[in-house]
């Protein structure tokens, strides 16, 4: 039996989700040891990884033989990676989130603030004055 090769879209798609997935594991790992060079290494390039993600998705989408590729065992492979790397995405994100609450809980200690008074600082550099630390990894 002779078995197609998936489309290089298809191929395409599958090898960058698996680079994220591994990006966002070294992302975890560099939040666990606080290692904010490493960090901001991978942010950057989780970051330019979502945007090749993004323009493929929309080359995609105007594809005529997607019904058909939804039926291959790669397709399959794309969406368990893809639900994979959201679940680490978010579980990086609640770690950035506890991690900011919890320099914006010893700055107001040191500040001598109470509640509404915390500020820390958002992602643009701005001070961010909201009493949960703002934002979160809007689109990553």
């Amino acid at each position: 039996m002779h078995t197609a090769t998936p489309p290089p879209l298809l191929q395409e798609i599958h090898t960058l989700l698996g680079t994220l997935h591994d990006t966002l594991q070294q992302e975890a790992g560099a939040l666990a040891g606080n290692d904010m060079d490493t960090l901001a290494q991978l942010t950057v390039k989780k970051h330019r990884l979502c945007e090749q993600l993004e323009g493929l998705e929309k080359a995609l989408q105007g594809h005529a033989t997607l019904p058909a590729w939804r039926k291959l065992p790669l397709w399959q492979d794309i969406t368990s990676l893809f639900a994979q790397c959201q679940r680490h995405n978010r579980r990086n994100g609640m770690v950035v989130m506890r991690k900011r609450h919890d320099v914006a809980t010893l700055l107001a200690t040191l500040h001598g603030q109470t509640g509404r008074e915390r500020t820390t600082y958002g992602r643009h550099g701005g001070p961010d004055a909201s009493p949960g630390g703002g934002g979160l990894l809007a689109s990553a």
